[in-house]
């Protein structure tokens, strides 16, 4: 579950919970459309919640790199 849809100085959004061991490049999807909304990227162990790249942050960056 997210916590905060707003994205940090990183680009990052939070999840609810801090994600386990090897939880690292799972998706997260929404209930209503099952699309891809982020992807797990570690955990935050100071605020104890997942932290999260939304999927039209990794589609912007991949777009990046198909330009010449």
């Amino acid at each position: 579950m997210i916590a905060a849809t707003e994205l940090d100085a990183h680009c990052h959004i939070r999840g609810d919970m801090p994600s386990g061991y090897g939880d690292s490049g799972g998706g997260c999807f929404s209930i209503e459309t099952g699309k891809l909304i982020a992807i797990n990227v570690g955990r935050d162990d100071v605020a104890h919640k997942a932290v999260l790249v939304p999927s039209a942050v990794i589609q912007h960056m991949l777009a990046q790199l198909k330009s010449p």
